[in-house]
């Protein structure tokens, strides 16, 4: 099968197209069991061709604005005008004075969001964000993952800013930025949430500055074949990533699963389609790893270097990303921290491997961590800031700082400073009188008539593009797969594929808890079967699909 790209299985048989869960009820396998217990409690799903929502097959719900509609009518505000308390005590509360009291809040207010406006079919939305800041956006693209689970890209009318909205089963969190203005919008749960106006100027650097403090991987270099900047296959390379949340991560952004969706919405709809790159992320699995804590303690580079290098070898109770990382196909792998205690951004984002060659024999084509060192960590406060978790991931392709050291023969994927406009593509850390893009080097693309690359010295775009076709194996689908027992908490995320048929396990429990969403994806021609232990929780979502 087309790498992670339709049946199931439970309580009869039932022949149906697709089969989607949002449960009011708990889908059971153990209800009504009257079979031996030799014999699994099964229902198959024999489906035809369909389009897939999640992973490779997400563009397949693509709505595109084809450029021909009236915008009569269609500027309608997106959030609620009215002010809403939030009660003494409550999650909600709770989350909002942390937002609040963040040294980077320049100003926070709680709405409802509108999402009919969001999912129909109005191209010109009023971003009424506070009094004195209303915006107009126009969609660009809508991608659908599923029922109530999909994501919104737009641009301002300044032609420049970008808006992201990703919905992920109720919760709604958001990007809107313009220049130096960021606006973060954060769900705080039962159909509320927060705009947040973030300072840029209180941010640190989003990555370690100095490429000398990395581990410089030598005899781990892989090579990749080169690729001209630009150029383009009509489907995109798939590379899957899960996100790892530790307890104190959860604690500052309970809703995992959205804020790792649109953190790969800002990196593949935004940087990558920015930058002409061919390659598509998604999501393989979302999860708290409760029994891994940070050290805080030490010096920002010194504890970064401890997570990364515990997170890589699965030490400090990390061995559950490990074991996720294989049953569900991972080829990256990003792990939230908390580096804090404090309200104010540390002073580091964030931390990855990163292929350096001194040596110019050693380095003709591109090079990049391998599968062994495909691992990166990011601090809360910029999971959504400067597109930092797609500036690491871009590390580990091989794409470095525009300081960086690389050998005279190697094509160079450093980042780019745009002199005339005074704009940093996101490989560039520091330079604050430059106003960050979300662009990846690229000589072949101009931002406001001016190159974002330098061929041969900065071309980040080429460096991925390069590198993406041995990424996406780094985990590959087995042919059949039976999932063990396992838990998907409130929030969480799973996407378990096989090139055949997947079943879960006779008497062990497979439990959806209620928040969470789980996909399974069969071979063309496979089956999905859920035993007698499988279990969807009320207020679970569930969908299965080859």
């Amino acid at each position: 099968m087309n790498k992670k790209q339709n049946t199931i299985s439970c309580c009869g048989i039932i022949p149906l197209m697709l089969m989607i869960f949002t449960c009011s009820n708990c889908m059971n396998a153990n209800a009504g069991e009257t079979r031996s217990r030799k014999q699994a409690l099964s229902v198959r799903v024999d489906l035809g061709s369909l389009a897939s929502d999640a992973g490779p097959g997400m563009d397949a719900g693509l709505q595109q604005d084809s450029g021909i509609h009236s915008d009569a009518g269609a500027s309608s505000a997106l959030f609620s005008e009215d002010a809403i308390s939030l009660e003494s005590g409550s999650e909600q509360k709770r989350l909002y004075d942390l937002y609040a009291r963040k040294i980077a809040t320049k100003r926070i207010r709680v709405v409802r969001i509108n999402r009919e406006i969001l999912k129909g079919d109005t191209y010109l939305v009023n971003l009424n964000l506070f009094q004195g800041i209303s915006l107009s956006a126009r969609k660009r693209v809508l991608k659908e993952r599923g029922t109530d689970n999909y994501s919104w890209f737009g641009r301002l009318d300044d032609g420049l800013g970008t808006v992201i909205f990703t919905v992920t089963n109720g919760d709604i969190g958001g990007l809107v930025e313009s220049g130096d203005r960021l606006m973060n919008i954060k769900t705080l749960g039962d159909g509320l949430s927060a705009i947040i106006e973030l300072d840029k100027s209180k941010f640190g650097p989003k990555c370690m500055m100095g490429d000398e403090e990395r581990e410089v991987i030598h005899e781990h270099v892989e090579k990749a074949g080169r690729a001209k900047s630009g150029e383009k296959e009509w489907l995109p390379v798939n590379i899957s990533v899960q996100f790892v949340f530790t307890d104190a991560a959860k604690n500052e952004l309970p809703n995992m699963y959205n804020e790792a969706q649109l953190a790969v919405d800002k990196m593949n709809n935004d940087a990558f389609d920015n930058s002409n790159i061919n390659v598509m992320y998604y999501l393989s699995a979302v999860f708290n790893n409760p029994t891994y804590t940070e050290d805080t303690d030490a010096g920002c580079l010194d504890y970064l270097t401890a997570d990364l290098n515990n997170f890589r070898n699965g030490n400090e109770g990390l061995s559950l990303a490990h074991t996720y990382r294989d049953r569900y196909d991972a080829d990256v792998n990003v792990m939230i921290i908390d580096q804090g205690g404090d309200l104010s951004p540390p002073t580091c984002g964030g931390f990855s491997y990163q292929a350096i060659v001194e040596v110019s024999d050693l380095c003709a084509e591109p090079t990049y961590a391998g599968a062994s060192y495909a691992f990166s960590v990011v601090d809360t406060d910029y999971i959504q800031y400067e597109a930092t978790p797609g500036h690491e991931i871009a590390h580990l392709h091989g794409c470095l700082h525009p300081d960086s050291p690389v050998g005279s023969n190697c094509p160079s994927g450093r980042g780019f400073l745009l002199e005339e406009g005074e704009y940093k593509t996101i490989m560039v850390v520091g330079e604050e009188d430059y106003s960050h893009i979300d662009y990846f080097s690229n000589p072949d693309v101009n931002y406001q008539g001016e190159a974002t690359g330098e061929e041969d010295v900065a071309d980040c775009a080429q460096i991925i593009g390069a590198t993406a076709n041995a990424f996406s194996v780094f985990r590959e689908p087995s042919n059949n797969l039976t999932l063990p027992a396992e838990t998907v908490y409130n929030k969480e995320y799973r996407y378990a594929t096989a090139n055949n048929s997947l079943s879960t396990t006779y008497g062990q429990s497979y439990t959806i808890k209620s928040g969470a969403t789980v996909h399974f994806q069969s071979g063309a021609s496979g089956t999905i079967t859920l035993k007698k232990g499988f279990k969807a929780e009320s207020g679970a979502y569930f969908r299965a699909f080859r």
